[in-house]
């Protein structure tokens, strides 16, 4: 049997395959809400990877050509960002914050 640092290094560095088509939108958002779950029972230590993913799935999804958004919800997404952003970054997040923000940014992404 094959160690790891004896695989053929192509094998070992292979990215994942891409799709053509990008995920739909609405089974993103349905990501971002199942982690908001998952990081409501997640430890402290992993409060902090689930709380980027989350932010990560999001700044993706208000970037996509395809998202129209009015002036009112692209302030309010945006402050909502900022927050997430913010949260995410601190030694101690808010989870309790860090949840309702990105509840909103979910919910005017489900909307557009």
């Amino acid at each position: 049997m094959k160690s790891l640092s004896q695989a053929p290094f192509d094998l070992a560095t292979d990215s994942p395959t891409v799709s053509d088509t990008p995920m739909p939108l609405s089974e993103r958002v349905g990501i971002a809400r199942e982690l908001l779950v998952s990081l409501i029972d997640a430890t402290r230590s992993g409060q902090r990877p689930v709380m980027c993913r989350v932010l990560d799935i999001l700044q993706g999804d208000i970037l996509r050509p395809t998202v129209r958004l009015t002036q009112p919800e692209v302030a309010a997404v945006m402050a909502a960002v900022t927050e997430l952003q913010h949260e995410a970054a601190r030694a101690a997040p808010d989870i309790a914050l860090f949840c309702a923000r990105a509840r909103v940014v979910i919910d005017i992404l489900s909307s557009a």
